[in-house]
């Protein structure tokens, strides 16, 4: 929890201020296309790799999702409830 703790270093270097000017941070994800050969979306970072194994088992249960070519997730640290 320390690690993404009110006052933890993540989120200054991500230039995010928990005081409401900047709310929250987030990182977009290259998915290749699936009629290509991955050229289009190369892993860059172990998330890369976590998020195409999110997007295959997704696609599974979603068949449509194969046309998706992006993924994004976001980070923030706010009281609750807000």
């Amino acid at each position: 929890a320390a690690a993404f703790g009110p006052h933890s270093r993540v989120w200054a270097d991500h230039g995010y201020a928990p005081d409401g000017s900047t709310p929250f941070f987030s990182y977009v994800h290259g998915l290749p296309d699936p009629e290509g050969d991955g050229s289009d979306a190369p892993l860059s970072s172990t998330l890369d790799v976590v998020v195409r194994a999110m997007h295959a088992r997704a696609c599974v249960l979603f068949p449509a999702l194969r046309r998706a070519r992006f993924a994004e997730w976001w980070a923030h640290c706010r009281p609750h409830p807000s």
